[in-house]
């Protein structure tokens, strides 16, 4: 999970133990997130991961749509 308000990872796994990593910044998150899809290397393959994680790359992609529609266009947005 991630907390923006404290700029922070949580990761937990399926016995429970955490690691929290604090100073993690949204654009950090950017960063994470485009280097695990984006990359050459990358090891997602929609056929090798659960469903769940499928549903969530959809989300991620119809969040992406709709933040992008909102400020295409803009001259309020950075980085183009």
């Amino acid at each position: 999970m991630y907390f923006e308000h404290e700029d922070s990872i949580y990761v937990d796994d399926c016995d429970d133990n955490s690691i929290q990593i604090h100073g993690c910044t949204p654009d950090n998150m950017v960063q994470l997130m485009r280097n695990l899809v984006c990359s050459s290397d990358s090891s997602i393959r929609l056929n090798t991961i659960k469903p769940h994680s499928v549903k969530m790359l959809r989300d991620l992609n119809e969040k992406l749509i709709a933040m992008f529609s909102t400020y295409d266009g803009k001259s309020t947005m950075k980085g183009e």
